[in-house]
């Protein structure tokens, strides 16, 4: 760990089947200025499924990547994983990385951490994690700054999910956060990235900044049972006039409770002839936003331009002196040159 080792892992050590190029590892991290690469001499792979059996959780702070074109990368470890600093996720496809027992198909097929069985000839299209029993696994990012490619999608899933003093950013990407639970779960992917999915477990974002902003925002879909977002800044900008069948952005976050606070920015603007991404917060029990300059925006900054949107339920304002709260804005006025 540490001794800038680059571990180039060829489809040799793992097994193909199918478009699926599975890998199993005892113990997996990434040290400081070592490089995991993940590479295959066979076409056709569109999936790489790696799982951590060793009961260690894992810890990446150098730099993961493909050079598997547009191939879809899954990482699991029930053991636990954390994101650190100096990590980065070079991958063209979609990444998925949770502390779940299995990697699960429609049909139930698995690819389990926890039964490590032979893959034998497997051959399914991933679509959920499974998580079992009384787990107690987080992911965790710490201090890490993680950059996406434009319109990249990002699943973050964990029992619990921590993200302490780091940064996501993509231009116009797709980032959910879920905080699954204890208990049997199964998480449908497709779900998550509809708004759909979600869980019961804690999603905690403190002094983080999450921005998805591009042409016309991207989407921050942040679910769980208990969402702590202290004093962090999720922003869905639009930046670029708008083209017709341009998929508009979308900040959500949906929970049992949702406490948002210390300086909090949860915001949407529109910078160009656009509209800008709609805000909901979702909570079945409480919505509590507190603490000074904490706001939730929605604001368009230009002319013909419009505010998204801000929908909440069961919220309670806890307001002090020179806070500011919830805002919307109506389209502001074309003006003609």
């Amino acid at each position: 760990s540490g001794n800038g080792y680059t571990y180039d892992i060829t489809e040799q050590y793992g097994h193909i089947s199918g478009a699926n190029l599975f890998h199993s590892f005892e113990l997996f991290s990434v040290g400081k200025n070592e490089s995991a690469n993940f590479s295959s001499a066979v076409g056709g792979i569109d999936n790489i499924l790696a799982r951590v059996t060793g009961g260690k959780a894992s810890l990446l702070e150098g730099r993961m990547s493909s050079t598997i074109d547009g191939a879809d990368f899954w990482f699991i470890n029930p053991a636990g994983l954390i994101v650190g600093d100096g990590a980065s996720l070079d991958f063209s496809g979609s990444i998925h990385l949770a502390t779940a027992s299995s990697i699960e198909s429609s049909s139930g097929d698995k690819f389990s951490a926890v039964n490590p069985t032979d893959v034998g000839s497997l051959e399914f299209t991933p679509a959920a994690f499974g998580f079992v029993g009384a787990q107690a696994a987080t992911l965790q990012l710490e201090g890490t700054e993680l950059s996406l490619a434009p319109r990249q999608k990002l699943l973050l899933a964990g029992t619990n999910v921590s993200v302490n003093d780091s940064e996501i950013e993509g231009e116009q990407a797709l980032v959910a956060l879920v905080g699954v639970g204890s208990g049997n779960n199964s998480l449908s992917v497709s779900e998550v990235f509809n708004g759909s999915g979600g869980g019961s477990g804690a999603v905690d974002l403190v002094e983080s900044d999450l921005d998805v902003s591009g042409p016309s925002g991207g989407q921050l879909l942040i679910s769980g049972g208990a969402l702590t977002v202290n004093g962090t800044d999720l922003a869905s900008d639009a930046d670029d006039d708008f083209v017709p069948g341009m998929s508009q952005g979308r900040i959500a976050l949906r929970g049992n409770t949702i406490s948002v606070m210390g300086g909090t920015d949860i915001e949407s603007r529109a910078r160009a002839a656009n509209h800008t991404a709609d805000i909901s917060l979702i909570a079945d029990s409480s919505i509590t936003i507190s603490d000074t300059f904490t706001s939730v925006v929605s604001l368009p900054f230009r002319a013909g331009s419009t505010g998204g949107d801000i929908t909440y339920k069961h919220l309670v304002l806890q307001l002090k002196t020179r806070q500011r709260w919830l805002v919307t804005r109506a389209a502001m006025p074309a003006v003609a040159t």
